[in-house]
């Protein structure tokens, strides 16, 4: 082998960063990404994009490669993680506490699809005991099984990932199943029950450490391409480097095989209403997991009610949140509502400046979105506030960690166990009691 095929065999091991904002925008960038596809990389690792289009942008790239291109996103509830038009499902937590497995394995299957129709060919699903409850443990594995499985069903490759202290637990063998090691951590395993350790986020800077890294790691998310890679001459590469370069381009194309890449690109139409079924899905689900107590009997709201709705929020992503449900609340509601974002630093004066614009309000709905578990003092200080900004009648919808219910509102609340889209849009239509409707029309 000549030192340009012996180059091309270890850039199938190289999955650079991919922003496809930058290279729909920005010239330089997408020329570099097209050199990257030239030095014959395996693929891309997909970050969160918010432009449209990135099912074509992705097969422009394989357009020009000479062996298809493994691309690879890491996803929370759904293709939207990673790919604006993709279908936003249920967290984990929230779909065991439905007791439909089936369900869970349609959802999966409804990954799956998606996945195949954009072209992203390996799926690493964050593990998502999101608010670590330990009651839900044994049931959230067997969800997590049956999504993946249902993900796996339509030839797609997939890994779990673990972070900070949500707990590991082995996954049924199987070849679409891929260890993927994260946080440059290369003990941890995070797909216990894979056949293949392949992928790691902690990539070997210096072709000495990526020769004689760990054998197992076949392939290495990374920013960019090594400078040492157009460095490498034939006298670099002695006989046993030369032996695990090959198993690495083998095990690629292995997989490559098994996901259907190879023999040649084959690539699965999707239509609209495909993409609708998968949204209807999401929504029958979130409603299976909400859990609502209503001892006033508030619910539900009628149309034409006049509410003020607070939102509790921790980060820019609960005001993402909130935003998403104040649309939908304003949707479904034929009064004109007032909607407000507030944090537990809020001052007494605001408090006073928003009493005064409560009083001719018939009901007010406050949205909580902390998915730790709050100390007591904080739930006190929200427990002020929710009680000094109540009208006659007040609910509270918790998208956030069930465990601070106790102390804010026990008995007048929905708990969704997520806030993905379908889980806004089932507290919507479980305030405004339209379960029947979205029963008879889904």
């Amino acid at each position: 082998m000549n030192i340009r095929e012996i180059q091309k065999n270890i850039a199938q091991s190289f999955f650079p960063n991919i922003d496809f904002e930058k290279y729909k925008t920005t010239p330089e960038y997408k020329s570099q990404m097209e050199e990257f596809v030239k030095m014959g990389v395996g693929g891309f690792y997909v970050l969160p994009a918010e432009t449209d289009n990135v099912k074509s942008l992705i097969e422009q790239l394989q357009a020009i490669a000479e062996t298809p291109l493994l691309f690879i996103g890491k996803i929370n509830t759904g293709l939207s993680d990673i790919i604006p038009d993709g279908t936003d499902f249920p967290h984990s937590s929230a779909l065991s506490k439905t007791n439909d497995l089936p369900s869970a394995f349609k959802i999966g299957k409804s990954i799956g699809r998606e996945a195949n129709e954009f072209g992203v060919k390996l799926l690493i699903l964050e593990q998502c005991n999101t608010f670590n409850l330990k009651d839900i443990k044994s049931a959230l594995r067997q969800y997590t099984v049956e999504v993946q499985r249902g993900i796996q069903s339509e030839k797609i490759l997939t890994s779990n990932y673990h972070v900070g202290k949500y707990e590991n637990f082995a996954l049924p063998h199987s070849p679409l199943l891929i260890d993927f090691i994260g946080g440059g951590d290369t003990k941890q395993s995070n797909s216990i029950g894979a056949e293949v350790k392949i992928f790691t986020d902690n990539f070997p800077y210096t072709f000495e450490n990526f020769s004689s890294y760990h054998s197992e790691f076949l392939g290495f998310v990374m920013e960019t391409v090594p400078d040492w890679f157009s460095e490498l001459s034939e006298e670099n590469i002695t006989k046993e480097i030369l032996t695990v370069i090959n198993n690495r381009f083998n095990a690629i194309t292995r997989l490559k095989k098994l996901c259907g890449l190879l023999p040649r690109f084959a690539k699965l139409e999707t239509s609209h209403s495909t993409m609708i079924g998968h949204q209807n899905i999401a929504l029958k689900m979130a409603l299976k997991a909400s859990s609502v107590s209503d001892a006033k009997k508030i619910l539900p709201f009628k149309e034409e009610i006049g509410a003020t709705v607070f939102a509790f929020i921790d980060d820019d992503a609960d005001m993402r949140s909130a935003t998403r449900f104040y649309t939908m609340f304003a949707q479904a509601s034929d009064n004109e509502c007032d909607y407000a974002y507030i944090d537990t630093k809020i001052t007494k004066d605001d408090i006073v400046d928003l009493q005064s614009q409560l009083q001719d309000t018939d009901l007010t709905l406050f949205l909580l979105f902390y998915k730790e578990v709050l100390d007591d003092a904080e739930l006190r200080k929200i427990s002020s506030i929710i009680n000094a900004l109540t009208s006659e009648n007040v609910f509270v919808v918790n998208f956030g960690n069930p465990e601070n219910n106790e102390m804010i509102c026990p008995n007048n609340n929905i708990t969704t166990f997520s806030d993905s889209f379908p889980s806004l849009a089932a507290a919507v239509t479980i305030l405004f009691g339209r379960q029947e409707a979205v029963e008879k029309y889904y």
